[in-house]
């Protein structure tokens, strides 16, 4: 339970950070994809490419609201609040506390995703409240363990994996430090056994939730998503390497005449497989990205193929996606509020522009357009602060060190992935990698202590 005499220390900024974001685009901004959730959530989960975890949440957030404002106000709130736990359990005093997360809400990416109904806030919430009980525990001695967060944590771990398709890089990473926390005195064998369970356990989780429909357990839609992205991976490595590999060539169809190549120049976008998708249907579905009688077979063999026999080619296109991902480009980054907008939708849910909407959507763009607004800048600062911090930082405990060092590998770990398969190039995907990164970066504030505070 929350100690009466901490309550101002671990809420009043939460609360007065999320209501101010929620202000700024009451009743919240819904994209296309918050539109399709908020439909699964008041029928039935379909599945397809979107993961059904988020759908359960926010049909509890619905009930309780009715729209997306109570689950936007609630997974910043908690992001905020174990932000604020972590940066208190450091050390940092009530004003750095607040100079800090002024910072991280303050970034372009960062604020323009909290004021969108999107499930990269969700997962990240639900990441750095279990970063926060975890390392809560971590800073007290081994006798005053909370009972429960050992169990709330490893939750939360699971459930992180429900959320996003692609977090379990990030969820091994909180899986190790968790194992350090709770099996600190367990030998190496039982560690790596916990590993490898709760690993086994998250997937089979995940493949549960994301496959079948509660509580019926119909099976649900596939999730076809990966071979959607390889066929655009065909068109990104057909634009590098002068060589056209589309129409691929199928079982059934036997060979196609390939697209020329200066109609896949018209087609080809660094934003991936919306904006590339959106021109080809602009021009009259120019290129014919999809065969009759191809299968996800023949369209994995035609996308090894090509990184095989054009490995440079695939190369290049997958950074200049991931380019756009962490904001590398000149440009503004790729909707960073969706456009501070509510789609189109069935419930009658609409966005009514105002003053403070005008002024912040004007500092999100202007902020994504310079360097120190890019993602990538930052993921740089980082890694040389915990490298420096790691090698040089004398009056900083090892426990911290510990805390900015798993954060710093889960920021990667959630990242790095998004190299290899990513459908489109927008920048709200770095979001819950920049959360660990400002988590890496708090032992600036840090104390040589050993006890921690209490929150829970």
């Amino acid at each position: 339970m929350i100690k009466h005499n901490n309550l101002i220390n671990y809420h009043i900024l939460p609360i007065v950070f999320s209501v101010l974001l929620l202000i700024f685009c009451y009743p919240g901004f819904m994209s296309y994809d918050s539109i399709r959730m908020l439909e699964e959530a008041r029928t039935q989960v379909v599945g397809g490419i979107y993961p059904p975890g988020p759908v359960y949440v926010l049909r509890f957030f619905d009930i309780l609201g009715h729209g997306p404002t109570v689950m936007i106000f609630a997974q910043n709130y908690l992001l905020l609040f174990s932000l604020n736990a972590i940066l208190l359990a450091v050390g940092a005093s009530i004003l750095q506390t607040a100079i800090s997360l002024i910072f991280f809400v303050a970034m372009p990416t960062v604020m323009g995703a909290m004021l969108v109904l999107w499930k990269d806030v969700t997962l990240a919430s639900i990441m750095a409240a279990s970063l926060a009980i975890i390392f809560a525990d971590y800073t007290r001695s081994p006798g005053k363990l909370i009972g429960n967060g050992i169990w709330i944590s490893l939750l939360l771990i699971v459930l992180s994996a429900t959320i996003r398709f692609n977090a379990i890089t990030a969820t091994a990473v909180l899986t190790v430090f968790w194992i350090k926390v709770y099996f600190a005195d367990k030998n190496m064998l039982s560690k790596l056994s916990a590993f490898v369970g709760i690993t086994l356990v998250t997937v089979v989780v995940a493949g549960v939730v994301n496959n079948y429909r509660f509580p019926s357990m119909e099976k649900l839609q596939p999730n076809n998503l990966a071979y959607a992205i390889m066929s655009y991976d065909l068109i990104g490595v057909s634009a590098w390497s002068r060589n056209s590999l589309v129409p691929i060539d199928t079982a059934a169809g036997g060979v196609s005449e390939k697209a020329k190549i200066s109609d896949i120049d018209k087609i080809y976008s660094s934003l991936g497989a919306v904006e590339i998708q959106n021109r080809n249907s602009s021009l009259g579905n120019l290129v014919k990205l999809y065969p009759s009688g191809y299968s996800h077979a023949d369209i994995f063999k035609a996308w090894v193929a090509a990184i095989f026999n054009e490995p440079f080619a695939y190369l290049n296109y997958r950074w200049d996606v991931f380019s756009e991902i962490i904001g590398a480009k000149n440009h503004e980054t790729f909707e960073p509020t969706h456009f501070g907008k509510i789609d189109e939708n069935n419930f009658s849910i609409k966005f009514k522009d105002n003053y403070l909407t005008d002024l912040v959507l004007h500092y999100i763009k202007l902020g994504s357009l310079v360097v120190i607004g890019k993602p990538w800048l930052f993921f740089l600062g980082v890694f040389v602060f915990v490298f420096v911090v790691g090698v040089f930082g004398k009056n900083i405990s090892q426990k911290n060190k510990a805390l900015s060092v798993y954060s710093f590998a889960a920021s990667m770990a959630y990242l790095l992935p998004f190299f290899i398969i990513s459908g489109t190039g927008e920048v709200r995907y770095t979001f819950p990698s920049i959360m660990f990164g400002m988590v890496s970066l708090f032992v600036i504030f840090a104390r040589n202590q050993e006890g921690g505070k209490d929150f829970l």
